[in-house]
């Protein structure tokens, strides 16, 4: 069938050429989106066709739209063209589907989306003088490459209205939320497990850490996010879970907020604010914690002589000595327990600037940025050596993405190549390193949709990376 030859090489045995004088209406490819306009974060479909009324006997030359101001995916499909039937203006073609995307724009413009081409090999009707014997015998055509272009496309994004709720962090879709912790009584110093669920359909990739309240006496770590999530039917589906470990270093009876998430409805334009239960959680002392008093017994010394019984009475006078006063009113016991008084000030002072600084999402992001940028960088360099292809330009992409928008406190719903450059310009970072940012971020989106790429490319685009990072931590410290 059509879909079966098209993906296989033009016959050997049938002269090629390179001359074409076929209409532009019997074979074309297009970019099909599933809406004109869409607000910021709202996924869109795209859909790359091609129409034909000719038999097609290859596809060669495939360059995709690297979809630049969207975060893209691609919607898993049948490796083979599958053709139906379709009336256009009137005419009936054979249409069928090369690849399918989930778009999610990241930024509020009119946006032009990069053409779509692809070269094909058709099979046509041979030119010139013709025998009556060429169609009984099958010399009567020819094979032909002809390469497509579609027409652009452009799509009006609009921005989210403002002003946004408590707890936005740039989900855009349809959501519930669901708050759990593993135990709810336990003894000081032990670890329990706070959990957070998203799930719904929307841009759950892109949505930010949810900002929450814990209570002061809590030591809580950076959450673990995972994520089950699926794409299908235009949109994305599943969950997105952080899981908050969390240490309470007192005993009380202690109640976590409820946790606030806010989205935005595309659907009904407007924001929508969710609001999970209180949760309770019983901490006991820890005995182990518990100073232990200690009293000191004294005992009296046996009476010894020496020589006789009885000591013969001094009869001269002798000077006394004035004891020493108790050694609690004295003066290196005050001392003491002024430095001691000291020493609790100032942890307590520190101790609150901790915790402050903890609470400051936008710090706390900026500080672990390279931290998170090099892990990502580590789990690359075992895909580079794997030569694993896609997996790697993905790491790369989300190292170098995750650090711009955590050092720079920009979300990656609002991230773009754009309001990066234009951000990493005002900090003072110099127009070649920008440059390099921009050229990663874009090798990466495109390399998912290229063919597979040289392990030595692969190699220079991790170094890039590295030392960019590094480059980039060096000149933002110092602002």
């Amino acid at each position: 069938n059509a879909a079966s030859r098209a993906s296989q090489p033009a016959s050997r045995n049938v002269r090629e050429t390179q001359t074409d004088d076929l209409p532009g209406d019997e074979l074309f490819v297009t970019i099909e989106l599933t809406r004109k306009s869409a607000y910021v974060g709202e996924p869109i479909e795209a859909v790359i066709k091609i129409y034909t009324r000719v038999s097609i006997m290859a596809f060669e030359d495939a360059k995709f739209p690297a979809f630049d101001g969207f975060w893209s995916q691609e919607i898993k499909s049948s490796p083979n063209v599958n053709f139906e039937r379709a009336n256009v203006n009137g005419k009936i073609y054979n249409a069928g589907v090369i690849r399918r995307y989930l778009l999610f724009p990241q930024k509020a413009d009119k946006i032009e989306i990069d053409p779509f081409e692809l070269v094909v090999v058709y099979q046509g009707h041979r030119s010139g003088p013709r025998s009556i014997f060429d169609e009984f015998f099958g010399g009567g055509f020819e094979t032909y490459r002809k390469r497509l272009v579609s027409k652009p496309v452009s799509i009006n994004i609009k921005k989210l209205p403002l002003p946004e709720p408590q707890g936005f962090t740039g989900a855009v879709g349809s959501f519930k939320i669901d708050a759990s912790v593993d135990k709810n009584t336990l003894k000081a110093n032990d670890a329990f497990t706070y959990r957070l669920k998203i799930s719904g359909k929307g841009n759950l990739k892109l949505i930010g850490n949810p900002k929450l309240n814990f209570p002061s006496t809590f030591e809580v770590f950076d959450p673990k996010i995972s994520e089950n999530i699926s794409v299908d039917e235009g949109n994305a589906m599943g969950s997105k879970t952080y899981e908050y470990v969390c240490i309470p270093r007192a005993g009380g009876n202690f109640s976590i907020e409820p946790a606030v998430f806010s989205y935005f409805d595309p659907d009904k334009e407007s924001y929508i604010t969710l609001k999970t239960s209180a949760i309770s959680v019983a901490v006991s002392a820890d005995s182990s914690s518990t100073g232990n008093v200690m009293v000191a017994s004294f005992g009296k010394e046996d009476i010894k002589f020496i020589g006789k019984d009885i000591r013969f009475i001094k009869t001269s006078s002798s000077a006394f000595k004035s004891k020493s006063a108790f050694w609690v009113t004295s003066g290196y016991y005050q001392l003491l327990y002024i430095l001691l008084i000291a020493l609790f000030i100032t942890f307590s002072y520190l101790f609150r600037r901790y915790r402050q600084r903890m609470q400051d999402v936008a710090l706390v992001r900026t500080r672990r940025a390279s931290n998170v940028a090099q892990k990502r960088l580590k789990m690359a360099s075992q895909l580079l050596e794997q030569n694993n292809n896609a997996q790697f330009f993905e790491e790369i992409h989300k190292a170098i993405w995750g650090y711009v928008s955590d050092k720079l406190n920009i979300p990656l719903a609002s991230l773009s190549l754009d309001n990066a450059s234009e951000k990493l310009t005002q900090q003072g970072v110099d127009a070649d390193r920008i440059s390099t940012f921009r050229s990663i971020v874009e090798t990466c989106e495109y390399a998912r949709f290229a063919p597979m790429a040289e392990h030595s490319q692969m190699t220079d685009i991790y170094e890039k990376t590295f030392s960019l990072i590094e480059d980039l931590e060096d000149t933002l410290k110092r602002k």
